[in-house]
């Protein structure tokens, strides 16, 4: 019932036409009804290798064998970390070479295909790899197909940018236009590369993006996003400007949109004078979006809010990213926001989460804090109904 209903959106919404300029994005937030809070109920903590980076632009929680591992892509040592949630005596980890007939350049990201093979993605952007568990390289897949408009290129610093679908045997990896952050174009075509089958044939470009959105210009730092599957079927795509979350159905190949915003604010409007030596102060000071996880046992979507601060702080001092305030926004199963919940600031690293057992857990090793460079600490979330 529930994936017929959410059949239902997808055909009322996907005739929508989109306005292209200004006029499409409404700073405003949405109203909605506060029905789900959230109440922490237990820590976890990995202590992790020498050379490991607690702030790793690649964590994701897989299952090897039924049992959860939370993966930490190195770049230092170009190994992929699995840390046991249940058993810390199963930890694990696989090197991968840079170089020679099995090198791969440097670890960017991977996502689990079986319990002995994973998908890699690396420095080396015109491939992707398929690896075993001992950094075997079991086969390549060329990259570069032929696109209409602007050439593409595989983001690997977006959140969760290589994606399996179990139910097509297919994988998504996120692809961006190569463009000038400062120039319109930036989020316009298709968003992701579809492996259909783990065929060369099957290489295709998929998920056009709404055509108004190739207008706007936020700079550098608003270009990265953040993606989930939900019900092994619905790949959802958060862009950091946009209030509405854009939603395409693997199996009708359907895209629409469904409104995720925060109640501070909705859409962050584009920048009115873009240069390359602001950008950073645009953002810290401006609102914005990331960090999409789905808690498949609970049916609920979670996403970061940000709201922006003084680019410059009352001691003169310059502020940063990590210097945003956060709030977690909650849909439920039917994309409808139920509750948003206030985060404390300069608290939680914003980047990295992940879903166990019906709690969302947030990291707690925030950048502009003194806490351990060894050991991912992380707080759980469990939902209640209000």
């Amino acid at each position: 019932m529930k994936s017929l209903y959410l059949a239902f959106l997808i055909a009322l919404t996907a005739s929508c036409n989109f306005t292209a300029g200004d006029s499409a994005l409404n700073p405003s937030p949405l109203e909605f009804e506060d029905q789900v809070a959230l109440v922490p109920s237990d820590t976890l903590s990995f202590r992790l290798e020498k050379t490991s980076n607690i702030h790793s632009n690649y964590v994701v929680l897989e299952k090897i064998g039924g049992r959860p591992y939370l993966g930490v892509v190195n770049e230092n040592s170009n190994e992929l970390e699995f840390y046991a949630l249940e058993a810390p005596h199963e930890n694990f980890k696989v090197k991968f070479s840079r170089e020679g007939p099995n090198g791969i350049g440097t670890l960017k990201g991977f996502a689990m295909l079986e319990d002995s093979t994973l998908m890699v993605g690396s420095s080396d952007r015109t491939q992707l790899f398929v690896a075993d568990l001992e950094g075997n390289i079991i086969r390549r897949y060329k990259t570069k197909v032929n696109r209409q408009g602007k050439p593409y290129v595989q983001i690997y610093y977006s959140e969760q940018p290589l994606i399996y679908n179990a139910s097509t045997n297919s994988i998504f990896v996120f692809t961006r236009v190569d463009t000038d952050y400062n120039r319109p174009g930036l989020w316009s075509g298709t968003s992701f590369l579809k492996i259909a089958e783990h065929s060369h044939e099957g290489l295709t470009h998929v998920f056009e993006l709404p055509e108004h959105l190739s207008e706007y210009v936020h700079g550098a730092f608003f270009s990265h996003s953040s993606h989930v599957l939900k019900e092994d079927r619905y790949l959802i795509l958060g862009i950091p400007f946009y209030n509405n979350l854009i939603i395409y159905d693997t199996v009708t190949e359907e895209v629409f949109e469904r409104p995720g915003g925060s109640k501070y604010f909705g859409d962050v409007m584009p920048w009115p004078a873009a240069d390359n030596e602001r950008d950073e102060e645009f953002y810290v000071s401006s609102n914005s979006y990331e960090g999409l996880v789905y808690d498949e046992l609970n049916r609920l979507l979670y996403r970061i809010a940000l709201r922006g601060v003084d680019y410059i702080d009352l001691s003169g001092e310059k502020r940063d990213a990590e210097d945003k305030v956060p709030s977690l926004i909650i849909l439920d199963e039917y994309m409808e926001k139920v509750g948003e919940l206030d985060l404390p600031a300069a608290t939680f690293y914003t980047r990295t989460s992940f879903f166990q057992e019906g709690r969302i857990y947030r990291s707690l090793n925030h950048p502009n804090q003194h806490t351990s460079e060894d050991e991912l600490v992380f707080v759980g979330f469990k939902p209640v109904k209000k």
